[in-house]
């Protein structure tokens, strides 16, 4: 088992963590919630595939409960793309879909980061693209 480049935010009076973990050769991201105090709040949770080249998550919580991770990997396509999964920790489910965000073009789509406004009526995405050859940083915006 390897762990690496994890994440914290407070959600009130709890911390939202995640990580990108290999566990049986498999790279995905995980999460687990914490008190302030550093105890945890239920059990860590596999969310998502991710890659062995993935190594950026990002993370906002736009509502109580809620996490949306964005990331980069190679998961069914032929360059890193960037995904976002929600994670709802209110719910307990089987794990969520992640959704991919850029097109599998071929070019590398990576290092994403995520913001939202207070009513999460905004959001706002970032990231590092190589689309039509060109080093470029993307944003946007809804």
């Amino acid at each position: 088992m390897t762990a690496r480049n994890p994440l914290v935010r407070v959600a009130g009076d709890a911390l939202f963590c995640a990580w990108l973990e290999v566990v049986d050769g498999e790279t995905g991201v995980w999460t687990r919630g914490f008190d302030l105090a550093g105890e945890p709040l239920g059990e860590r949770t596999r969310v998502a595939t991710a890659g062995p080249t993935t190594w950026t998550l990002n993370a906002v919580l736009p509502s109580d409960g809620r996490a949306w991770i964005v990331f980069d990997a190679v998961v069914g396509t032929t360059t890193e793309e960037l995904f976002l999964v929600e994670v709802d920790q209110t719910v307990p489910s089987g794990p969520p879909d992640s959704i991919r965000l850029t097109e599998d073009d071929g070019f590398l789509s990576k290092y994403s980061n995520i913001d939202v406004d207070v009513g999460a009526s905004h959001v706002a995405l970032t990231w590092f693209d190589e689309l039509d050859g060109n080093r470029e940083v993307w944003c946007t915006s809804r």
